[in-house]
């Protein structure tokens, strides 16, 4: 990185003017983000992430991703920068039900970024943003993150001032707030999900294994996969069952299932 913010200036353009110096804080902020690859560890990462998150004007920030190895118990990893009394209340009543950023980014896996403007809100979703704003989280945005097929992940930052008067904030750091969260994924990615090669392994089938594994993904039954591919029904079974074992699950109901999330059919 260079060593000084004025060698990145546009040729010509004055270091002591306000455009320039409103240049170079959000450059600034931009080397900061990707600074965040050399984080060496979680309680690093943290820091510099509330560094910058206090640069772009807000207060408080979440990270969380999904993993869906499995179907039914997904893996799940939160980053938080929220009040402590805010997660152990959302986690006591059990908001992820009802909580719009989570519907939105995880659960409709929207693509776009999610304003937490009351007027766009509906009801349920609203009563969730006024029991969040008694924390201190009033106004924010949320930014889902595209990643790999079977991870799902999201970031959010907040500020205490209601959302009328955050907005001209909030659209001005739209573009940062996806940088940051793009460049915290893949930190993230590197310092915990890396670590945990469960989530990361995919097995490997071989070519009868897994056109039994598609055809059963399409509904067949073991003799009629086996009539499709002019095997027996028996040795059709015994690459579903090999099929079921390296997914690690129980039944082909479940084996499908794992591999949809995989990405792997």
């Amino acid at each position: 990185m260079p060593k000084s913010l004025d060698n990145l200036l546009p040729v010509g353009m004055p270091a002591q003017t306000p455009a320039a110096e409103a240049l170079q804080q959000h450059l600034q902020v931009v080397q900061d983000i990707i600074g965040l690859a050399e984080s060496p560890d979680l309680t690093d990462l943290h820091g510099r992430t509330k560094r910058i998150v206090n640069a772009l004007g807000f207060e408080a920030f979440l990270y969380g991703v999904q993993v869906q190895i499995d179907p039914e118990r997904p893996f799940e990893f939160i980053f938080s920068g929220y009040p402590k009394e805010w997660m152990q209340r959302y986690q006591a009543e059990n908001f992820k039900r009802i909580d719009p950023v989570f519907v939105h980014c995880i659960r409709k896996r929207r693509i776009v970024p999610m304003l937490w403007d009351p007027d766009a809100i509906e009801h349920t979703g609203a009563q969730f943003f006024e029991e969040a704003a008694t924390f201190g989280l009033s106004s924010g945005v949320t930014i889902p993150i595209s990643s790999r097929s079977n991870e799902r992940a999201l970031l959010s930052l907040a500020s205490s001032y209601e959302y009328h008067h955050s907005k001209p904030l909030i659209m001005h750091a739209l573009g940062d707030t996806s940088l940051l969260g793009t460049y915290l994924h893949e930190a993230i990615h590197r310092l915990v999900l890396q670590k945990e090669s469960w989530l990361l392994q995919e097995p490997v089938f071989s070519p009868r294994e897994y056109e039994c594994l598609k055809w059963a993904a399409g509904g067949k039954t073991a003799w009629e996969i086996g009539t499709i591919l002019g095997i027996s029904e028996r040795t059709a079974i015994f690459h579903l069952n090999n099929v079921v074992r390296k997914l690690g699950v129980a039944n082909r109901k479940q084996a499908i299932a794992r591999a949809t999330a995989l990405g792997l059919i």
